[in-house]
This record gives structure tokens, C-alpha cells and sequence, in this order.
């Protein structure tokens, strides 16, 4: 879990995801976990961000992200629904 958290905050303090949505930034990231294994997360971003807050849905976690961001589980969950306004 260190490793997943420290490679999430390098690569934002780096820049390397940068898709404009105006002034926020998305862009989906598969993180090798172990060998053919990977996690999926969405990342977002202000143009200027402050601090980091990492959302775990809960139930079984499972939000079935595509390539493009869409989610596809869990969509009623409170942390998804409102994850924008966490961004803003």
C-alpha cells in the first residue's frame, strides 16, 4: 500500500497525467501490483492542487473503471458520486 501511495504522489508532483477538463485533470492509471495482477484508479486533479485525498468506495471496491474513466460499479456509492466536488 506504501508503494501504491508513493507512486501516486511522485507521479502527480510530476505532472505525467494531464488531460484537461477545464481546470481539472483526469486520467486513469493501471499500477502493477504483482505479477499479472494490476490496480486501477482514477485520478484526478485541480490545475493547482493543495493537498491529496485518496477515496476508497467500500462494499467490494470493485468500481469496474474502463480506459476512458467511466465508472461501472457502484456508481450510487457517496464517495463516486461526489468525487468532483472532492477535485473542486
Amino acid at each position: 500500500m506504501r508503494r501504491f501511495v508513493a507512486i501516486i504522489i511522485v507521479a502527480a508532483s510530476f505532472g505525467l497525467w494531464r488531460v484537461s477538463l477545464g481546470e481539472i485533470f483526469e486520467r486513469v492509471v493501471d499500477i502493477p501490483t504483482r505479477p499479472g495482477v494490476t490496480q486501477r484508479f482514477l485520478y484526478l486533479a485541480p490545475e493547482h492542487p493543495k493537498t491529496a485525498v485518496i477515496l476508497f468506495a467500500g462494499e467490494h471496491g470493485g468500481l469496474k473503471i474502463s480506459q476512458e474513466g467511466g465508472i461501472g460499479s457502484l456508481k450510487d456509492n457517496f464517495l463516486v458520486r461526489t468525487r468532483q466536488q472532492f477535485v473542486e
